[in-house]
């Protein structure tokens, strides 16, 4: 034997892929944890509340699927107006008040928002079922947020991965795009250059046969007065 220890590989705890991958797993693992029939990892987008990724055991949410944000109870719970856990949501007004409450049951809701780096909302980590749940739920709210947090942290980071990938892809076509024409020239080289090139080596081959005793020095003067 070498005496050298050989590199270990570990195989289930490899880094996730992606936001999409991360996110499923840990509504699954929500899921796992506390129950809820539905988990839901959520956009806004102006007026739009998008599912994105969910966990459903029961309500038949689809992914993609978008509703009013106004009528959600996140939207109530990120202007302050109702807590990030309800075991018991029809105590709480706004979330009784809510018309989301009215499409479908809700007896108790978990939400924490999920940010953007600059602070602003992208969308929610959220969960409902349709009957009221023990309190002791409550003290589940500080590990529900650090994995909030957490996906932030990966979306962030993705969202930067793009943007860096996208102008790079933008300085390479203006590298090799001709400021004159707008063409694309895989060499990098200016369209004009290649056709100036072209004519003189033309011009090379034509006076070569006409002129075969003074053809260098025309090809000069050509080259020099055009």
């Amino acid at each position: 034997m070498s005496g050298q220890k050989g590199k270990e590989t570990v195989t289930d705890l490899v880094p996730f892929e992606s936001f999409e991958t991360a996110s499923r797993t840990v509504l699954s693992l929500l899921h796992q944890r506390l129950g809820f029939d539905l988990w839901m990892m959520t956009r806004t987008d102006g007026q739009d509340w998008i599912v994105l990724q969910v966990e459903d055991h029961g309500y038949k949410v689809q992914e993609g699927s978008v509703f009013r944000w106004a009528d959600s109870f996140c939207s109530q719970m990120v202007l302050g107006l109702g807590p990030r856990v309800a075991p018991c949501a029809q105590n709480i007004p706004p979330y009784a008040a809510a018309p989301i409450g009215r499409q479908v049951a809700i007896g108790a809701y978990i939400g924490v928002p999920i940010q953007n780096e600059d602070g602003s909302l992208f969308g929610t980590l959220c969960a409902i079922d349709p009957a009221p749940q023990n309190e002791l739920i409550e003290r589940e709210l500080p590990w529900i947020e650090m994995l909030s947090r957490l996906l932030g942290t990966i979306l962030v980071n993705e969202m930067k991965a793009i943007t860096i990938a996208r102008e790079f892809e933008q300085s390479q076509r203006s590298r090799l795009t001709d400021a004159s024409t707008g063409l694309l020239n895989q060499q990098g080289v200016p369209v004009w250059a290649l056709m100036l090139s072209s004519v003189g080596i033309a011009i090379a081959g034509i006076l070569s046969v006409v002129y075969p005793k003074t053809s260098f020095m025309l090809m000069m003067a050509t080259s020099m007065f055009g």
